[in-house]
């Protein structure tokens, strides 16, 4: 059993696809002993206006702080956001990293000209196809480490969730190593941290993303900071897998893993 439990990646009904507020998240976190979460409301740059995500952001940073005030002797509330697809707009992204003070901020990809997996059934692609659009997402992704003005990568594996772990559709292994690999040497030398994401095992891939290969790659590059995030849309998810994912690591060779507070990370003993 693993102590240090702190889950940093939740989204509050703030996100479009978020369900419950965040003080409901952090009785739920309190409930199954966790240290700490952190409220990572979604930030979907291309679809900024749509989805009137200003609006949202305000109202997630409120809320979370008055989580904060309220669960203050119980547990650690972070304040973050997930800025999905930086690159559609790096002039407004950068804007809004600036309008409020973020303890942690995740950077993600999940549409590549507006085109998302979880929209793509890869049954119906070719296997040409299929790679077409991994190298188009694995591309993009290494455009939007290198300008790297986020604390942490989420999901590293993204594609995988859908690919593999819902249309059963196996991606060959070398290839995927070599898409990845870039995109994480790029991660170790802007000091970018690396998300473990717990969604996968309730999500049909049966572990992580990204899986304990490329955990040990990073590890190998001279990464050293990792956080773990459940990346819960409900109050249920939240917590769920952090002590497989913190076992995951110490079998890597990590001895800590990291939540952030004011940009900065804070480690944490896996014990």
């Amino acid at each position: 059993m693993y102590y240090n439990l702190f889950d940093s990646h939740i989204h509050s009904d703030n996100s479009p696809d978020g369900v419950h507020a965040a003080t409901f998240l952090c009785e739920n976190a309190v409930a199954r002993g966790l240290s700490g979460i952190a409220i990572t409301d979604h930030c979907e740059m291309h679809r900024f206006q749509e989805q009137q995500v200003s609006r949202r952001l305000r109202q997630s940073y409120f809320e979370t702080l008055k989580a904060r005030v309220s669960f203050c002797q119980r547990l650690i509330v972070s304040f973050g956001m997930e800025l999905g697809q930086p690159n559609a707009d790096y002039a407004l992204s950068e804007k809004i990293l600036a309008e409020y003070p973020y303890d942690f901020v995740l950077g993600s990809l999940h549409s590549v000209q507006n085109i998302n997996f979880h929209h793509l059934n890869a049954k119906e692609l070719s296997g040409a196809e299929l790679d077409d659009e991994l190298v188009r997402y694995y591309t993009t992704l290494l455009e939007i480490v290198s300008w790297g003005k986020f604390d942490a990568l989420a999901h590293l594996t993204y594609p995988v969730r859908y690919v593999t772990g819902r249309d059963k559709v196996e991606i060959p292994q070398a290839r995927l190593d070599e898409l990845v690999e870039p995109v994480l040497r790029r991660m170790v030398e802007k000091g970018i941290a690396l998300e473990l994401n717990t969604s996968g095992y309730r999500q049909g891939l049966g572990g992580p993303m990204p899986a304990m290969r490329y955990l040990s790659w990073y590890r190998q590059m001279g990464g050293e900071t990792i956080t773990i995030g459940s990346d819960a849309h409900s109050a249920p998810a939240v917590g769920s897998h952090i002590s497989d994912a913190m076992e995951l690591l110490a079998q890597c060779g990590f001895t800590h893993f990291a939540f952030y507070r004011r940009r900065k990370p804070e480690y944490l003993r896996i014990v």
